[in-house]
């Protein structure tokens, strides 16, 4: 089984290491996206945009991660 290491923030871009410090105090999610940084091209605006979306708009968080939750459930996924 291949396994990716976690990415020093040294070695990420400022944009990329500024992002995992806007969600450093969510578990899980600074781990994911170190391990994600070997491709942070591709991560980085995916990410933004999720957070961007979580942050901001007319519904409260809250409510979004129940949603982003039965979603989840719906299409299976375990975690």
């Amino acid at each position: 089984m291949a396994r990716l290491s976690l990415v020093d923030r040294k070695q990420m871009s400022p944009q990329y290491a500024q992002l995992v410090e806007r969600v450093k105090d969510a578990d899980g999610y600074v781990n994911f996206l170190s391990m994600m940084a070997h491709r942070q091209e591709v991560v980085e605006p995916m990410w933004r945009a999720y957070v961007d979306m979580f942050e901001g708009g007319v519904v409260e968080p809250p409510l979004k991660e129940l949603v982003r939750i039965k979603i989840a459930y719906l299409n299976g996924c375990l975690f």
